[in-house]
């Protein structure tokens, strides 16, 4: 789901109940949920969320591709 950066509150708001209101984003941010947890002792994914916004002193951003959720729906891996 994408907002624009103008978007008028009324609009936001309408986003906002959306997402909250369909199942489908729960139950992929509950499958994402539980693989970054399963994965947090192991460091890969800490490491890639780390590289998506990097600290001041690490030096510069770098690109990197998002990690693919199994299993997940397109609303969860594109964000629709």
């Amino acid at each position: 789901m994408t907002v624009r950066r103008t978007a008028s509150p009324k609009r936001i708001a309408a986003a906002i109940r959306r997402v909250i209101e369909n199942p489908s984003y729960q139950d992929a941010a509950s499958r994402l949920g539980k693989i970054i947890r399963h994965d947090a002792g192991s460091g890969p994914v800490v490491d890639e969320l780390g590289n998506l916004h990097p600290s001041e002193s690490s030096g510069p951003a770098t690109s990197v591709d998002p990690p693919t959720v199994s299993g997940a729906g397109p609303e969860l891996v594109s964000g629709r």
